[in-house]
């Protein structure tokens, strides 16, 4: 998944996939989350995205037939790692959604509190990626 905080990755995700058997949701922000609340420090974010790749790793180790990466991915970059590992996996295939908004409606409904200029900051470098297969 793709798109800006408060875009509406996360609830699409859970919408679509929340309760479907054998799926995985994973987001790096779920390591700021601490019992019930998201507590962001900028420089744990390398660390954030490594423990969520560990966690792909483990959702593919153990079979998920569906796994959602619930992260910003402004920059097609910051997908390649996940697609790197994926080409162990040749029986997954990769799709893309992304979740358009516009940053004036997206940082009133962001429970991340981005600021405003962060977000039209990112809506304004987003790369588009036509086919994930030519990635």
């Amino acid at each position: 998944m793709r798109g800006i905080p408060g875009s509406g990755k996360t609830p699409w995700a859970i919408e679509n996939f929340g309760n479907t058997p054998n799926a995985a949701i994973l987001s790096s922000a779920d390591y700021f989350m601490k019992d019930g609340q998201y507590f962001w420090v900028a420089a744990k974010t390398p660390q954030s995205h490594s423990w969520n790749i560990n966690r792909f790793k483990k959702a593919l180790m153990d079979g998920k037939e569906t796994i959602v990466v619930d992260n910003t991915n402004i920059k097609a970059w910051e997908m390649q790692k996940y697609l790197n590992i994926l080409e162990n996996y040749p029986e997954y295939e990769v799709f893309q959604k992304v979740m358009e908004m516009d940053p004036v409606h997206a940082v009133h409904i962001s429970f991340h509190n981005v600021p405003f200029y962060a977000l039209e900051r990112m809506d304004e470098d987003f790369e588009v990626v036509e086919n994930m297969a030519h990635f």
